[in-house]
């Protein structure tokens, strides 16, 4: 048993960036499946549209924007997913490091415009939730080659735990369909999923903190180019990350110190101290397990989509925490 477990660890660190990015967007996608209503759902109501045959591109395009939110966010999200391994493979070997830059920062700019469009349409929380959580991976790819989007990608994932706690709160009973006594565990479990979400997110964008002072002192990251877009992001001396330093350092890192530590309490102090990724991997990952288990026991369509979600991101959890593995 101990080889085996041994032989998953290897795999799981060895692999941890492809685990991340399919795990965490994997369950992105397939929780606006369960914002859109389940997948019987999804695929009548989208695949009506779609299947019009007196409706164009731009008028199938029209529709489901309009009448299916839900759906249109799916599929949109889903092309920004699936395009991302692709066009930065394609950037890296043809283009070189700042095609790979603007390939990435296109990525981040339309994901932005969808989240708008789910914040400003008749989307359920839980969509939105998912939106904000894929702004929040295109901030954190770009932290490779500046530290401020650490501290930005944090921000979108708190804002993805609030829609979350909200999708909880306000939506889970009347949308899953399950039982009394099940949603409402799964409501009080999924809010505080949310919650641990928002927690990590705050450790994150600490992590934001602590990468700006490496790059003071000149080590790990290359100088970006001073611009119109460096003079907004720069590091150290762009507007935006001077703006942060002022007036949210300080705020977020006494809140981390003071109110998020203490509430991961199962988590040893040790491991909150030395090791920030494995303390983020086990502030969500409980949460996340029991959501699964409630999700499946409702037995509806958008149980078993909520649930398929929870699965992708704890499989992104870990893989994010092995990376503070012992080898």
């Amino acid at each position: 048993m101990g080889v085996q477990v041994n032989a998953v660890g290897t795999f799981v660190k060895r692999n941890n960036l492809d685990l991340q990015f399919w795990g965490y967007e994997g369950g992105n996608l397939l929780a606006t499946i369960a914002g859109a209503g389940g997948f019987e759902r999804f695929i009548a109501e989208t695949g009506g549209v779609l299947a019009n045959a007196e409706l164009g591109v731009v008028g199938k395009i029209l529709a489901l924007s309009r009448n299916y939110p839900d759906g249109f966010v799916t599929i949109t999200l889903g092309i920004v997913i699936l395009a991302v391994p692709g066009l930065q493979h394609l950037a890296n070997r043809h283009c070189g490091t700042i095609a790979n830059n603007l390939c990435g920062s296109a990525i981040v700019l339309l994901s932005v415009t969808i989240l708008v469009f789910a914040l400003s349409s008749d989307t359920s929380w839980i969509t939105a939730s998912a939106a904000s959580f894929v702004v929040a991976s295109g901030f954190l790819r770009q932290s490779r080659d500046n530290p401020f989007l650490f501290k930005t990608g944090g921000l979108a994932l708190a804002f993805g735990g609030f829609a979350l706690a909200a999708f909880g709160i306000e939506e889970i009973r009347s949308d899953l369909g399950a039982s009394h006594a099940v949603s409402i565990g799964l409501s009080v479990i999924t809010t505080a999923t949310g919650l641990y979400v928002v927690a990590a997110s705050l450790l994150t964008y600490q992590g934001g903190i602590f990468e700006t002072a490496r790059y003071r002192a000149g080590r790990q990251y290359n100088d970006p180019a001073i611009g119109w877009v460096g003079g907004l992001i720069h590091p150290t001396k762009g507007i935006l990350p001077v703006l942060f330093e002022l007036l949210l350092d300080r705020p977020i890192t006494w809140i981390n110190a003071n109110i998020v530590d203490p509430a991961i309490f199962w988590v040893p102090g040790g491991t909150k101290e030395q090791k920030p990724l494995a303390t983020s991997m086990w502030a969500r990952l409980p949460w996340r397990i029991a959501a699964i288990g409630l999700a499946l026991t409702s037995g509806t369509q958008q149980g078993m989509a909520f649930a398929l979600a929870n699965t992708g991101w704890a499989v992104g959890d870990v893989s994010i925490g092995s990376l503070d593995w012992e080898d």
